[in-house]
Protein backbone atom coordinates (compact mmCIF):
# COMPACT_ATOMS: atom_id res chain seq x y z
CA UNK A 1 0.00 0.00 0.00
CA UNK A 2 3.09 2.24 0.59
CA UNK A 3 4.45 1.74 -2.89
CA UNK A 4 1.13 1.99 -4.61
CA UNK A 5 0.43 5.67 -2.45
CA UNK A 6 3.65 6.77 -3.58
CA UNK A 7 2.90 6.00 -6.80
CA UNK A 8 -0.50 7.59 -7.13
CA UNK A 9 0.95 11.25 -5.39
CA UNK A 10 2.89 10.96 -8.12
CA UNK A 11 0.65 10.24 -11.28
CA UNK A 12 -2.52 12.36 -9.29
CA UNK A 13 -0.86 15.86 -10.58
CA UNK A 14 0.27 14.61 -13.80
CA UNK A 15 -3.30 13.00 -14.71
CA UNK A 16 -5.00 16.31 -14.11
CA UNK A 17 -2.63 17.78 -16.79
CA UNK A 18 -5.28 15.84 -19.60
CA UNK A 19 -8.39 15.78 -17.62
CA UNK A 20 -8.49 19.52 -16.95
CA UNK A 21 -8.48 20.13 -20.91
CA UNK A 22 -11.62 18.58 -21.68
CA UNK A 23 -13.39 16.42 -18.99
CA UNK A 24 -13.89 18.81 -15.80
CA UNK A 25 -12.81 21.41 -14.08
CA UNK A 26 -13.32 20.92 -10.56
CA UNK A 27 -12.65 23.84 -7.90
CA UNK A 28 -9.33 22.98 -6.12
CA UNK A 29 -10.24 23.99 -1.83
CA UNK A 30 -6.13 25.23 -2.12
CA UNK A 31 -6.73 27.37 -5.23
CA UNK A 32 -3.41 27.47 -6.83
CA UNK A 33 -2.45 24.54 -4.63
CA UNK A 34 -4.29 22.56 -5.98
CA UNK A 35 -1.96 19.60 -7.44
CA UNK A 36 -1.96 18.73 -3.34
CA UNK A 37 -4.91 17.98 -3.59
CA UNK A 38 -4.56 15.66 -6.46
CA UNK A 39 -1.50 14.29 -4.78
CA UNK A 40 -3.67 13.08 -1.90
CA UNK A 41 -6.36 11.78 -4.24
CA UNK A 42 -3.78 10.29 -6.26
CA UNK A 43 -2.24 9.19 -2.96
CA UNK A 44 -5.51 7.14 -1.16
CA UNK A 45 -6.98 5.48 -4.33
CA UNK A 46 -4.18 3.81 -5.21
CA UNK A 47 -2.93 3.01 -1.90
CA UNK A 48 -6.08 1.32 -0.90
CA UNK A 49 -6.37 -0.03 -3.98
CA UNK A 50 -3.17 -1.73 -3.50
CA UNK A 51 -4.66 -3.50 -0.13
CA UNK A 52 -8.22 -3.87 -1.29
CA UNK A 53 -8.16 -7.78 -2.33
CA UNK A 54 -5.75 -8.21 0.60
CA UNK A 55 -8.56 -7.35 2.79
CA UNK A 56 -11.96 -8.37 0.70
CA UNK A 57 -10.57 -11.89 0.23
CA UNK A 58 -7.96 -12.45 3.47
CA UNK A 59 -5.07 -13.20 1.31
CA UNK A 60 -1.42 -12.11 1.74
CA UNK A 61 1.04 -11.81 -0.89
CA UNK A 62 3.86 -14.75 -1.55
CA UNK A 63 7.06 -14.16 -3.30
CA UNK A 64 7.11 -17.73 -5.90
CA UNK A 65 9.62 -18.66 -8.83
CA UNK A 66 6.17 -19.04 -10.83
CA UNK A 67 5.60 -16.05 -11.60
CA UNK A 68 9.16 -14.02 -11.42
CA UNK A 69 10.34 -13.36 -15.07
CA UNK A 70 9.47 -10.70 -17.96
CA UNK A 71 10.04 -7.58 -15.93
CA UNK A 72 11.40 -5.47 -18.60
CA UNK A 73 8.64 -6.28 -20.95
CA UNK A 74 6.11 -5.24 -17.98
CA UNK A 75 7.89 -2.09 -17.78
CA UNK A 76 7.97 -1.17 -21.50
CA UNK A 77 4.15 -2.59 -21.81
CA UNK A 78 2.80 0.10 -19.31
CA UNK A 79 4.90 2.89 -20.98
CA UNK A 80 3.28 1.56 -24.05
CA UNK A 81 0.21 2.00 -22.89
CA UNK A 82 0.86 5.63 -21.46
CA UNK A 83 2.08 6.70 -24.60
CA UNK A 84 -1.45 5.51 -26.31
CA UNK A 85 -3.09 7.33 -24.11
CA UNK A 86 -1.29 10.29 -24.85
CA UNK A 87 -1.53 9.69 -28.89
CA UNK A 88 -4.98 9.16 -28.81
CA UNK A 89 -5.93 12.47 -26.59
CA UNK A 90 -3.62 14.73 -28.36
CA UNK A 91 -3.48 13.70 -32.47
CA UNK A 92 -7.02 11.95 -32.81
CA UNK A 93 -8.89 14.47 -30.35
CA UNK A 94 -10.44 11.70 -28.14
CA UNK A 95 -11.68 12.80 -24.74
CA UNK A 96 -8.74 11.98 -21.68
CA UNK A 97 -11.60 10.26 -19.70
CA UNK A 98 -12.12 7.65 -22.71
CA UNK A 99 -8.79 7.01 -23.71
CA UNK A 100 -7.54 6.28 -19.90
CA UNK A 101 -10.30 3.66 -20.00
CA UNK A 102 -8.79 2.56 -22.51
CA UNK A 103 -5.38 2.03 -21.84
CA UNK A 104 -6.87 0.86 -18.49
CA UNK A 105 -8.08 -1.96 -20.81
CA UNK A 106 -5.17 -2.71 -22.57
CA UNK A 107 -2.89 -3.37 -19.52
CA UNK A 108 -5.92 -5.62 -17.86
CA UNK A 109 -6.31 -7.70 -20.87
CA UNK A 110 -2.52 -7.90 -20.48
CA UNK A 111 -2.21 -8.90 -17.10
CA UNK A 112 -5.16 -11.13 -17.73
CA UNK A 113 -3.55 -13.30 -20.74
CA UNK A 114 -0.49 -13.73 -18.47
CA UNK A 115 -2.18 -13.65 -14.64
CA UNK A 116 -4.83 -15.80 -15.11
CA UNK A 117 -4.77 -16.34 -10.88
CA UNK A 118 -5.11 -12.71 -10.53
CA UNK A 119 -8.65 -12.03 -12.82
CA UNK A 120 -11.22 -12.30 -10.15
CA UNK A 121 -9.08 -10.43 -8.20
CA UNK A 122 -9.59 -7.68 -10.76
CA UNK A 123 -12.63 -7.97 -11.60
CA UNK A 124 -13.63 -7.65 -7.52
CA UNK A 125 -11.49 -4.77 -7.94
CA UNK A 126 -13.49 -3.15 -10.48
CA UNK A 127 -17.10 -3.81 -8.75
CA UNK A 128 -15.91 -2.29 -5.36
CA UNK A 129 -14.67 0.87 -7.22
CA UNK A 130 -17.51 1.31 -9.18
CA UNK A 131 -19.60 0.55 -5.82
CA UNK A 132 -17.35 2.69 -4.45
CA UNK A 133 -18.19 5.78 -6.68
CA UNK A 134 -21.56 5.69 -6.83
CA UNK A 135 -21.54 5.86 -2.96
CA UNK A 136 -19.32 8.61 -2.48
CA UNK A 137 -20.46 10.92 -5.33
CA UNK A 138 -23.64 10.22 -4.08
CA UNK A 139 -22.67 11.43 -0.11
CA UNK A 140 -21.06 14.54 -1.88
CA UNK A 141 -24.64 15.16 -4.19
CA UNK A 142 -26.81 15.53 -0.71
CA UNK A 143 -24.47 18.59 0.26
CA UNK A 144 -23.55 19.76 -3.05
CA UNK A 145 -26.65 18.77 -5.53
CA UNK A 146 -25.26 20.70 -8.69
CA UNK A 147 -21.76 19.45 -8.18
CA UNK A 148 -22.03 17.25 -11.65
CA UNK A 149 -23.06 20.46 -13.23
CA UNK A 150 -20.72 22.86 -12.26
CA UNK A 151 -17.36 20.81 -12.49
CA UNK A 152 -18.28 18.67 -15.85
CA UNK A 153 -18.09 19.44 -19.41
CA UNK A 154 -20.87 17.91 -20.42
CA UNK A 155 -20.32 19.21 -23.79
CA UNK A 156 -17.66 16.93 -24.00
CA UNK A 157 -19.04 13.74 -22.76
CA UNK A 158 -22.13 11.45 -23.20
CA UNK A 159 -24.40 13.40 -20.31
CA UNK A 160 -25.63 9.93 -19.41
CA UNK A 161 -25.62 9.40 -15.88
CA UNK A 162 -26.69 6.69 -13.17
CA UNK A 163 -27.81 7.23 -9.84
CA UNK A 164 -26.84 10.97 -10.83
CA UNK A 165 -23.37 10.45 -11.55
CA UNK A 166 -21.81 10.72 -15.15
CA UNK A 167 -21.43 7.29 -16.78
CA UNK A 168 -17.86 8.16 -17.57
CA UNK A 169 -16.70 8.29 -13.74
CA UNK A 170 -17.97 4.28 -13.85
CA UNK A 171 -15.92 3.47 -16.77
CA UNK A 172 -13.11 5.08 -15.46
CA UNK A 173 -13.31 3.72 -12.05
CA UNK A 174 -14.04 0.53 -12.86
CA UNK A 175 -10.97 0.23 -15.35
CA UNK A 176 -8.83 1.83 -12.85
CA UNK A 177 -10.35 -0.72 -10.53
CA UNK A 178 -9.34 -4.12 -13.19
CA UNK A 179 -5.53 -2.42 -13.21
CA UNK A 180 -5.11 -0.93 -9.70
CA UNK A 181 -6.37 -4.02 -7.94
CA UNK A 182 -3.23 -6.23 -8.87
CA UNK A 183 -0.89 -4.33 -10.89
CA UNK A 184 1.19 -5.21 -7.94
CA UNK A 185 1.38 -8.35 -7.85
CA UNK A 186 1.57 -8.54 -11.73
CA UNK A 187 4.35 -6.21 -11.48
CA UNK A 188 6.44 -7.71 -9.02
CA UNK A 189 5.68 -11.73 -9.60
CA UNK A 190 3.53 -12.21 -6.70
CA UNK A 191 1.23 -14.85 -5.97
CA UNK A 192 -2.04 -14.34 -3.85
CA UNK A 193 -2.28 -16.93 -1.10
CA UNK A 194 -4.77 -17.24 1.41
CA UNK A 195 -3.89 -16.01 5.22
CA UNK A 196 -3.32 -18.57 7.78
CA UNK A 197 -5.30 -18.17 10.44
CA UNK A 198 -3.53 -17.75 13.96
Amino acid sequence: MRRMSLYGAIAGPLSELWYLKDYWQPTFTLGQLGFIEDMLFGALLAGFSGGLISILFNVDTAATDKFKNKNSRRFIFIGAAVGALLLLTTIFKLNSIYSSVIAFLVITVFIWRERRDLIKYSLAGAGIWVFLAAIGYNIILLFWPTMIRDWWLWQNISRITFLRVPLEEYLWFGSWGLVGSVIFEWKRGYELIARKSS
